[in-house]
Protein backbone atom coordinates (compact mmCIF):
# COMPACT_ATOMS: atom_id res chain seq x y z
CA UNK A 1 0.00 0.00 0.00
CA UNK A 2 0.88 3.49 -0.94
CA UNK A 3 1.05 6.41 1.54
CA UNK A 4 -0.03 9.41 0.27
CA UNK A 5 -0.01 13.26 1.57
CA UNK A 6 -2.97 15.08 1.00
CA UNK A 7 -2.86 18.86 1.10
CA UNK A 8 -5.93 20.19 0.29
CA UNK A 9 -9.71 18.85 -0.62
CA UNK A 10 -9.11 19.21 -4.06
CA UNK A 11 -6.12 17.13 -3.59
CA UNK A 12 -7.79 14.70 -2.16
CA UNK A 13 -10.95 14.34 -4.46
CA UNK A 14 -8.14 13.80 -7.52
CA UNK A 15 -6.16 11.16 -5.05
CA UNK A 16 -9.87 8.74 -4.61
CA UNK A 17 -11.35 9.77 -8.41
CA UNK A 18 -10.94 6.85 -10.51
CA UNK A 19 -10.55 3.70 -8.10
CA UNK A 20 -12.92 1.31 -9.07
CA UNK A 21 -11.65 -1.09 -6.31
CA UNK A 22 -11.51 0.83 -3.18
CA UNK A 23 -13.58 0.81 -0.06
CA UNK A 24 -14.64 3.55 2.16
CA UNK A 25 -15.90 2.27 5.83
CA UNK A 26 -16.75 4.13 9.06
CA UNK A 27 -14.98 1.85 11.11
CA UNK A 28 -17.24 0.91 13.67
CA UNK A 29 -20.41 -1.32 12.97
CA UNK A 30 -23.62 0.71 12.37
CA UNK A 31 -25.77 -1.21 14.83
CA UNK A 32 -23.56 -0.41 17.52
CA UNK A 33 -23.21 3.12 16.34
CA UNK A 34 -26.00 4.84 15.24
CA UNK A 35 -24.39 7.37 11.71
CA UNK A 36 -25.47 11.08 12.91
CA UNK A 37 -23.33 13.45 12.49
CA UNK A 38 -21.91 15.55 15.63
CA UNK A 39 -24.91 18.41 14.77
CA UNK A 40 -28.07 15.97 14.81
CA UNK A 41 -26.68 14.61 18.30
CA UNK A 42 -28.89 17.09 20.35
CA UNK A 43 -32.18 16.01 20.18
CA UNK A 44 -34.00 18.66 17.81
CA UNK A 45 -36.66 17.04 16.36
CA UNK A 46 -38.33 19.79 14.14
CA UNK A 47 -36.33 20.23 10.88
CA UNK A 48 -36.48 24.02 10.85
CA UNK A 49 -34.92 24.02 14.46
CA UNK A 50 -32.54 21.98 13.27
CA UNK A 51 -31.64 23.77 10.40
CA UNK A 52 -31.58 27.12 12.61
CA UNK A 53 -29.61 25.68 15.48
CA UNK A 54 -26.54 24.73 12.88
CA UNK A 55 -26.92 27.82 10.85
CA UNK A 56 -26.45 30.20 14.24
CA UNK A 57 -23.23 27.41 15.21
CA UNK A 58 -21.93 28.13 11.83
CA UNK A 59 -22.55 32.41 11.60
CA UNK A 60 -21.42 32.47 15.21
CA UNK A 61 -17.70 30.50 13.51
CA UNK A 62 -17.47 32.51 11.04
CA UNK A 63 -17.68 35.81 13.08
CA UNK A 64 -14.77 34.19 15.35
CA UNK A 65 -12.69 32.73 12.98
CA UNK A 66 -10.17 35.33 12.10
CA UNK A 67 -9.21 34.00 15.83
CA UNK A 68 -8.83 30.26 14.92
CA UNK A 69 -7.64 30.25 11.53
CA UNK A 70 -5.78 32.50 8.80
CA UNK A 71 -7.30 30.86 6.20
CA UNK A 72 -10.88 32.34 4.33
CA UNK A 73 -12.73 29.68 2.93
CA UNK A 74 -14.84 30.75 -0.11
CA UNK A 75 -17.53 28.36 -0.17
CA UNK A 76 -20.18 26.85 2.48
CA UNK A 77 -18.50 23.45 2.17
CA UNK A 78 -14.89 24.64 2.93
CA UNK A 79 -16.43 26.65 5.85
CA UNK A 80 -18.08 23.32 7.62
CA UNK A 81 -14.73 21.68 7.24
CA UNK A 82 -13.11 23.96 9.05
CA UNK A 83 -15.76 24.61 11.19
CA UNK A 84 -15.65 20.82 11.93
CA UNK A 85 -11.88 20.81 12.24
CA UNK A 86 -11.92 23.31 15.29
CA UNK A 87 -14.72 21.20 17.09
CA UNK A 88 -17.80 22.93 15.75
CA UNK A 89 -20.70 20.62 15.50
CA UNK A 90 -21.53 19.76 11.99
CA UNK A 91 -23.44 17.89 9.70
CA UNK A 92 -20.49 16.52 7.91
CA UNK A 93 -19.43 12.93 9.03
CA UNK A 94 -15.76 12.38 10.03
Amino acid sequence: MKDIAISSLEHYIKQITGFSDVFFYRGVNDSEYPLIPSVGRFGIKISSSQIQFERSLIDEFIRKAPIFSELTPKNDLDWLILAQHHGIPTRLMD
